[in-house]
């Protein structure tokens, strides 16, 4: 692996990617979040889909080891990562909690929360009620925020303290070692999730959920 130098010394290489990323992310954050900009997706679901982000390219790097784009050279395994990763992003949002985990717990899909609030499923003295809350704070949605916000802990917990602990030391190769810890933390990540739901800011879903009288089981969430 070739070594990173800085190109123009220390701390002029410092002090000029600390500007130009600073400018990139002022750029980004007008467009797609700030209330003046053009897509003004400020808190949600901005705010979710980045800190999605943030998880996926820690498995990209720390659990994949860039795989399999590690020998591409600079910037274009930058590029390539970048894009994998947006789309790795939808697909864990979109696919894996809104219509897998979904399937079991309703709080982790908004989708699934968006249709239940709209069905007539609910009995009528909470209908109205949920259907406001669900509106105005976007429980799914903070819900993929909160799993992340765990994820920040027990990823990196599983990968420095405990050296990949099960996983390694082991003869797995790329991708199957960094797709064996990705399940195991995750695994670690939901758990706690889950069972610390009530002290988080699911507090609310959960007490919503949990007292209302369904009036139709059949209710086809998908």
């Amino acid at each position: 692996m070739t070594e990173l130098k800085p190109r123009w010394g220390q701390p002029i290489t410092g002090i000029i990617s600390l500007v130009c990323f600073t400018l990139i992310a002022w750029v980004l954050w007008y467009i797609f979040s700030d209330p003046r900009g053009f897509v003004q997706a400020f808190p949600y679901p901005f705010v979710m889909y980045l800190a999605m982000m943030i998880l996926v390219g820690l498995w990209q790097h720390m659990f994949c080891g860039d795989w399999p784009f590690e020998n591409l050279s600079q910037p274009l395994r930058g590029i390539v990562e970048t894009v994998v990763n947006l789309a790795l992003t939808w697909f864990v949002i979109h696919i894996v909690f809104y219509k897998i985990l979904g399937l079991g717990f309703n709080f982790l899909s908004q989708d699934n929360l968006n249709v239940l609030a709209s069905s007539g499923a609910l009995a009528p003295d909470i209908a109205t009620k949920f259907a406001e809350a669900n509106a105005k704070n976007l429980f799914g949605q903070r819900a993929v925020v909160c799993f992340v916000l765990i994820g920040f802990f027990t990823y990196p917990v599983v990968s420095i303290l405990f050296a990949k602990w099960p996983v390694r030391p082991s003869d797995l190769k790329q991708p199957m070692a960094g797709l064996a810890e990705i399940g195991w933390c995750s695994l670690i990540t939901l758990h706690y999730m889950i069972a610390s739901g009530t002290k988080f800011p699911l507090y609310s879903t959960f007490k919503l959920l949990m007292s209302c009288r369904i009036d139709n089981f059949n209710l086809n969430i998908w």
